[in-house]
């Protein structure tokens, strides 16, 4: 049955998409810090507001919710949904200030840059399981499991393909695309780039799970446990390995993170999916990606100028991977191309 509980969390989702501003002539120097504090303290205001007016076109009156009736019903739910946004709020934000603390803020800046990229694409990826989710709820709610686990199955698919590109074109493309988009003052930062593009494919693919599936399902607790797990491990890594590496422990600790959290996610739920099945679809998928990483750190257009050696190396890196995906027989690949009539 699809609970109220369920309906409003599609739509609470949208709270997340904070409306930012960066670089705007309003902020030139350290006197207009509150101005930065003004302008996001607004946006937060603003997606609020549309997210009030927007649920009268489900026929949710405000004026008619009885919340003397439902605040006990709902208290421990909502409980369980802020848990994570806090927990994910320490190995995310958080590390950030502890690099600086232990390693100092010129490692800071390598650590802090080198994530940039890949947090600009997982916002468009995790997107996808922000718009999905609720409609898998109402399929739960309707007892229409044939048609949530084709529809989930074939979001993981997509997903995990899409990641699996992303990070690919990041990571050998980061030699060049340093010195061009931050410039030579950041080469330093080669090897975190290249590493951090990792979670582009743990938090991209754990989403579908814990988002998709498991919130879908009301599955608090186990949407949960996997944020707080990942938060005190970071916690506790970034304090061992921070003084000591610096951005580079930094970076070694939210690429962990990041993959125990995504292992959480699929291990928890694995009571309402054929995780054997799955599994067995997608590692070949995995394995064309290291063979491709493999073979571009071997062979490559590095030697060309940036914007040229940035072209062929993308072209490539793509090709190989599709081409490696039907050689080793990948079903999944071949299904998507089926679907994108290619």
């Amino acid at each position: 049955m699809v609970t109220p509980l369920k309906t409003l969390m599609g739509f609470s989702v949208h709270l997340n998409v904070q409306l930012k501003f960066y670089n705007l002539p309003f902020i030139r120097d350290q006197s207009d810090l509150w101005k930065y504090f003004l302008i996001n303290s607004l946006g937060i205001l603003l997606a609020n507001m549309i997210f009030l007016i927007d649920i009268n076109r489900i026929g949710i009156r405000i004026r008619q919710i009885h919340w003397k009736k439902y605040r006990s019903r709902f208290l421990s739910s909502l409980l369980f949904l802020a848990i994570p946004l806090v927990a994910s709020q320490l190995y995310t934000n958080i590390d950030s200030a502890l690099v600086g603390t232990f390693a100092g803020t010129h490692q800071l800046a390598f650590y802090d840059q080198s994530q940039k990229i890949a947090r600009v694409i997982l916002a468009a990826l995790t997107s996808t399981s922000t718009v999905i989710m609720p409609k898998m709820a109402a399929l739960d709610g309707h007892s229409d499991q044939s048609r949530l686990n084709k529809m989930f199955r074939l979001s993981l698919d997509v997903t995990l393909v899409v990641s699996l590109i992303f990070a690919l074109l990041m990571m050998v493309n980061t030699n060049n695309f340093i010195p061009f988009f931050f410039g030579s003052s950041f080469v330093p930062m080669r090897q975190n780039m290249y590493w951090v593009s990792l979670i582009v494919i743990f938090i991209a693919y754990g989403s579908v799970f814990s988002l998709q599936l498991a919130l879908a399902k009301g599955l608090y607790r186990i949407y949960m446990i996997p944020y707080v797990v990942g938060a005190l491990y970071s916690l506790f890594a970034n304090t061992l390995f921070d003084t000591k590496y610096g951005a580079m422990g930094g970076t070694l600790v939210i690429v962990t993170t990041e993959l125990i959290v995504c292992v959480l996610r699929i291990y928890m739920i694995r009571d309402y999916i054929d995780l054997g099945e799955i599994l067995r679809s997608h590692y070949k998928m995995v394995l064309a990606f290291v063979i491709t990483l493999f073979v571009f750190k071997i062979v490559n257009f590095d030697g060309f100028n940036l914007y040229l050696s940035f072209v062929l190396n993308s072209i490539g890196a793509l090709l190989c991977f599709v081409i490696m995906t039907l050689i080793i027989h990948d079903k999944t690949m071949a299904h998507l191309l089926y679907l994108l009539k290619i």
